[in-house]
């Protein structure tokens, strides 16, 4: 759920490719585009050309340089936006979700509460499908983000909702149940009438875990198949972004695959391709840098004008990379 960010500074790292999205990224290596130190943010995503991000748990809009263009006084988190509009569904330590828009300003238009929870409600995110909006998050109850073996695992459901104006909201289904795991950074995605979920699940808190998928059997997520394994536990996975075009499905993560148990301070970004049907064609390619850093975590990758960018941090730096 990238919020064990409360306890140090974070950084966030962007990879620009001068290439398709879709490109092999091994012959290309990632260099440092812009740095911005001591920046105490959470949760980080694109939005457009800019980057939401919450700093000091409120929401804040960044440029690709790393400069705050806006700082709001809404208290998040966790967030997510709809691709291409001002809306942003967030998640926040006062078991809230909520759901702000902006215009093309940063001014905010709306701003209101759709769950006040009793539960630490997480990683919200969201969609939309033909003029209806549809979130994702994730419910606790018990213990959060466990590392201790001795002690049992919160209660994780991630919940399913639809809007069609974004003030009025109904629950789908639960499509997550987790079992005993923890289940974190749950990402939702609509393709071929279907929808998908992609999230990581854990034993222990920056432990081994697996990346995984659940696919609807219905164009509104009323009933789900079961999950699949997009990635083995050999490791700790941070998923960031699945993309899917031209039937393929490329995963984008972090993990600490070459320093098993380092966690995020030994991670490095890897890519993985599937079919739709979610067999492996590759995994665990790693996306190489010019640069020496010590670990980092993968929030975000998007094509902004014909360029890759990846989101990341690293160890207390705000990172732009670029991919030549």
């Amino acid at each position: 759920m990238k919020k064990r960010l409360l306890f140090g500074i974070m950084c966030i790292v962007i990879c620009v490719a001068v290439v398709s999205a879709y490109v092999m990224l091994d012959k290309h290596k990632l260099d440092v585009y812009a740095r911005v130190d001591s920046l105490n943010n959470g949760d980080a995503k694109f939005w457009g050309d800019y980057v939401l991000t919450s700093i000091d748990e409120r929401v804040c809009f960044l440029d690709l340089n790393g400069t705050i263009i806006e700082k709001t006084n809404v208290k998040s988190q966790w967030l997510s936006a709809v691709e291409g509009e001002g809306t942003i569904v967030y998640g926040n330590y006062d078991k809230q979700i909520g759901i702000v828009t902006f215009d093309d300003s940063f001014n905010i238009k709306e701003n209101h509460i759709i769950i006040q929870s009793d539960k630490l409600c997480i990683d919200p995110d969201i969609v939309k499908v033909n003029n209806q909006y549809y979130i994702i998050y994730t419910e606790i109850d018990g213990a959060v983000n466990n590392a201790n073996p001795d002690i049992d695992n919160g209660n994780y459901i991630v919940k399913l909702m639809v809007s069609d104006d974004l003030q009025n909201w109904k629950e789908i289904s639960c499509p997550i149940l987790g079992d005993g795991y923890n289940i974190e950074d749950a990402e939702l995605l609509f393709y071929d009438n279907h929808f998908l979920i992609v999230y990581e699940k854990e034993i222990l808190d920056q432990g081994n875990s697996y990346i995984c998928v659940k696919e609807s059997k219905d164009d509104q997520g009323r009933e789900w198949n079961d999950e699949k394994q997009l990635l083995p536990a050999d490791c700790d996975h941070e998923p960031a972004k699945a993309i899917i075009d031209n039937k393929e499905m490329l995963l984008y993560y972090s993990s600490d695959l070459d320093n098993i148990g380092a966690s995020y301070a030994g991670a490095d970004i890897y890519q993985a391709k599937y079919s739709v049907d979610f067999n492996p064609k590759y995994i665990d390619r790693r996306i190489p840098s010019k640069n020496t850093y010590e670990g980092v975590c993968l929030y975000d990758v998007k094509e902004i004008d014909g360029k890759q960018f990846y989101l990341c941090y690293e160890n207390g730096n705000y990172l732009v990379l670029n991919c030549n």
